[in-house]
């Protein structure tokens, strides 16, 4: 597939820093005049989501005493949490936080960048998993702006949602928040069940499940 035939001058692309190389190699050879601006997935969830430092960290320390890895871990599920009311204690406990942070502007968000893709075309390519925070921050983007995503896919194989964690906190962050939701959907708890669970999650299982 040529990339170039499905991209336009002025579109804002998100694509891995390999994959921008190609096609910059290839707008050379072609001996074309068509402005890009490129982004990856990292800077797209932190300029479409909010951003967050050691002042952040700090704060929830002193204010709600929190160790360093527990408040990292809470800043890591805000990215997951709309603002609204769930009815469950944990979620809008994280809810709260995410308010009282963006109040006091230890949440940071990117206006600039928002300016910048309104009304444009943004064209993800490159990816072949679009992760649970990836999707977020691609939402976000659609509200201003018009998202078009570039598959390569083998429709032999099922399609399925895959979500993929940097770290196993993360990882199992994400399996509480998502049980959550299912609960808040009605779904049964003793139907919801855990796969491809060893004994090194145990621990890291029991410790945050227990937050919930």
């Amino acid at each position: 597939m040529d990339i170039l035939n499905l991209i336009k001058d002025g579109d804002i692309i998100i694509t891995p820093y390999e994959v921008k190389k190609e096609i910059l190699k290839e707008i050379s050879k072609r001996k074309l005049f068509h402005h890009f601006r490129f982004f990856t997935k990292k800077e797209i969830i932190e300029k479409s989501l909010f951003i967050y430092d050691l002042n952040t960290i700090a704060y929830l320390m002193e204010n709600y005493e929190f160790r360093v890895e527990n408040a990292i871990m809470y800043l890591n599920n805000l990215y997951y949490i709309d603002n609204k009311t769930y009815n469950i204690e944990k979620l809008d406990f994280l809810v709260k936080i995410k308010k009282e942070l963006t109040r006091i502007k230890l949440l940071k968000e990117d206006n600039l960048f928002k300016q910048l893709v309104l009304n444009k075309r943004v064209i993800v390519v490159g990816y072949q998993i679009i992760d649970n925070l990836f999707n977020r921050a691609l939402n976000e983007l659609n509200k201003v702006s018009e998202v078009q995503i570039i598959e390569f896919e083998n429709k032999e194989i099922p399609k399925l949602d895959v979500f993929h964690y940097h770290h196993l906190n993360d990882e199992v962050n994400g399996v509480a928040v998502k049980i959550c939701e299912l609960i808040e959907q009605g779904i049964n708890i003793n139907k919801i069940k855990l796969s491809n669970v060893n004994n090194s999650y145990y621990y890291t299982l029991n410790k945050i499940f227990n937050l919930y």
